[in-house]
């Protein structure tokens, strides 16, 4: 689907993104070692407290066994509220969070263990929502659709010189739609027509003239009917034909078809470890 390096980008941010958002509270043999705090009869702040029904209430502050600030944060009955700040066991800055007032929507800021940017959005009830931006070194390399935990719309990936690489659409967290790849110049590389996650529809491949290389259909996942081999020059065309995904009638020419395959077979593959839909609270720093 993206070129190599670009797919190696964005699959590296994603395992990082994880590491930052996705995990657990730091732990050791089952115990949570970052150490609670708080002040009280000397007149200073008081934090690190709950209300009698056991909710969080106030600033909030946790460390690691070095003594680095692991999150700050402020609750109101047990939500976030204000600002969310956490760092690595370095003292860098790797979550900039702010929370609405309702304590529902949140802007998120994530950077790498070296301080970089790598991802900017929104959460939703605690679940990633709108667009997400991911970056290296300043760049964007893709942005990415979601409603409410799920993949929606478009995920757009771009090459190391900023051209739009690939596109996907998406629909309650599967394919739908044109997806596209393109070639370095910007110009149109492959198509394919996804229908509530597999290839039904339109397919084609074209050379960097923008000529059509082959063209086809699919059917609930397979190839079907007639596909069309074209010459690069658009002056002889070959009849291939396809039953249920077997040629039956044809010779496909070496290659022909490698980019339509590659991409379709890669389509939505670079997940996140752990899909933030599977547990709505892991994905904040302060649990």
């Amino acid at each position: 689907m993206q070129s190599r390096s670009t797919g190696l980008k964005i699959l590296f941010l994603h395992l990082a993104f994880a590491l930052v958002l996705l995990s657990p509270p730091i732990q050791s043999q089952g115990r949570e070692v970052l150490q609670r705090e708080s002040k009280g009869a000397s007149g200073d702040t008081t934090y690190n407290q709950t209300d009698g029904k056991g909710r969080k209430q106030g600033f909030w502050m946790k460390r690691y066994p070095n003594g680095q600030v692991a999150y700050r944060a402020q609750f109101r009955d047990d939500r976030p509220v204000g600002r969310t700040l956490r760092y690595n066991e370095k003292g860098i800055l790797i979550a900039d969070l702010y929370h609405t007032p309702a304590g529902q929507k949140t802007k998120a800021k994530i950077y790498d263990d070296a301080g970089k940017l790598i991802a900017t959005g929104n959460y939703v009830n605690q679940r990633k929502d709108s667009v997400w931006t991911l970056l290296s070194n300043g760049r964007v390399v893709a942005r990415e659709g979601y409603a409410q935990g799920e993949r929606e719309g478009a995920w757009e990936y771009y090459s190391d010189e900023g051209q739009l690489a690939a596109r996907e659409r998406w629909r309650k967290g599967r394919l739908e739609g044109r997806q596209e790849k393109y070639y370095n110049s910007g110009a149109l590389s492959s198509f394919w027509t996804a229908h509530d996650g597999l290839e039904d529809g339109p397919a084609a491949t074209l050379y960097t003239s923008g000529r059509p290389k082959l063209t086809g259909q699919f059917a609930k996942g397979k190839r079907e009917g007639v596909w069309l081999q074209h010459s690069v020059d658009g002056k002889s065309v070959d009849t291939l034909e396809y039953r249920r995904g077997e040629l039956i009638r044809g010779t496909i020419q070496p290659n022909a078809d490698s980019a339509l395959n590659a991409m379709y077979k890669n389509a939505g593959k670079l997940r996140e470890p752990t899909d933030p839909g599977e547990s709505p609270r892991s994905g904040y720093p302060y649990r």
